[in-house]
C-alpha cells in the first residue's frame, strides 16, 4: 500500500483490505457461518492477506514490506509491478498451493486465501492500468482478442472518488446481498 498512491495505479492497499473483509464474511455468512467466530475471523484474515499478496511486486506495498526478500528479488529480476504478481499464471501458481495445502490437513482455509487472491487480481482489472491477464504470453500475441491493454477506461482511478465509491459500493452489495438471500 503506497502512502501516497498515484492516481491511475492500481487499488490501494487500504481498499483491498476493505473490500477483502467484506466479502470473506458476506462469503461466510451466505454459507451459514459466523464472521464473528474464530474460524470465521481467520477466514477473514486469510482473505485478507490474498488480497494483498499480488502487491507483492511493489515494494512500498504492505506485502512488499512484510516480504521484503520476495519484493526485493521481484525487483532485481526486473519484475514490473502488475506483471507476473497480476496475471494467470500466478492465480494458477497460488490455486495449485492453496490445493496442496488444502489436501494436506489444513481443510478450507487455503481457499480463502486464494479468494482474496482472486478478488485483488479482478478490482484491480477494473482500475483506469488494468492487468495484464495473460502475462508473460501477452509479449508474443501482440494486439487482438488476446491483448488487454492497460490504459483502457477502467471503472476507476486511484485516489480518485471514484475509488472511494467502488469500495462503498462493493462492501454495500457484500453487506445487502446476505440478508436478500436468506
Amino acid at each position: 500500500m503506497d502512502s501516497n498512491p498515484k492516481v491511475g495505479s492500481a487499488m490501494t492497499g487500504a481498499g483491498h483490505v476493505c473490500t477483502a473483509i467484506c466479502a470473506g464474511a458476506a462469503a461466510l455468512t451466505l454459507m451459514g457461518q459466523d464472521p464473528m467466530s474464530p474460524p470465521g475471523a481467520l477466514a477473514v484474515a486469510l482473505t485478507v492477506a490474498g488480497s494483498l499478496l499480488p502487491d507483492v511486486d511493489t515494494e512500498t506495498s504492505v506485502a512488499g514490506r512484510c516480504l521484503r526478500p520476495v519484493s526485493f528479488t521481484l525487483a532485481a529480476l526486473g519484475v514490473a509491478h502488475r506483471t507476473l504478481t497480476h496475471s494467470l499464471m500466478a492465480a494458477l501458481s497460488v490455486g495449485a498451493a492453496c490445493w496442496w495445502l488444502s489436501s494436506s490437513g489444513l481443510g478450507a482455509y487455503p481457499w480463502w486465501f486464494l479468494g482474496g487472491f482472486l478478488l485483488h487480481l479482478f478490482l484491480d482489472s477494473l482500475s483506469s492500468q488494468g492487468v495484464l491477464w495473460l502475462w508473460p504470453a501477452q509479449r508474443f500475441l501482440g494486439s487482438g482478442p488476446y491483448r488487454y491493454k492497460r490504459g483502457h477506461h477502467g471503472v476507476y482511478r486511484v485516489g480518485s472518488a471514484g475509488e472511494a465509491l467502488m469500495v462503498v459500493l462493493f462492501c454495500g452489495v457484500c453487506v445487502i446481498l446476505p440478508a436478500v438471500c436468506r
